[in-house]
């Protein structure tokens, strides 16, 4: 499974908008949109917030082999 794949489900179980996670990770709203589409790539310390704030460990977050 992807990380934009997981960024999706991980973010709809918290019940947050696109918006919300962007505020949560000081990005913008378009910038999480092309990280859900495989447009971009979330930089490492994103993953690292994204993963505490989803609370799963980085490598099920970041690695493609490893489902949530």
């Amino acid at each position: 499974m992807k990380i934009s794949e997981k960024i999706v489900i991980l973010r709809k179980r918290m019940g947050y908008s696109q918006e919300d996670l962007a505020n949560e990770l000081d990005i913008s709203r378009q910038s999480v949109y092309k990280c859900e589409t495989d447009a971009a790539v979330p930089d490492l310390t994103k993953i690292k917030k994204m993963a505490k704030l989803f609370n799963v460990s980085f490598d099920k977050l970041l690695h493609d082999k490893i489902d949530i």
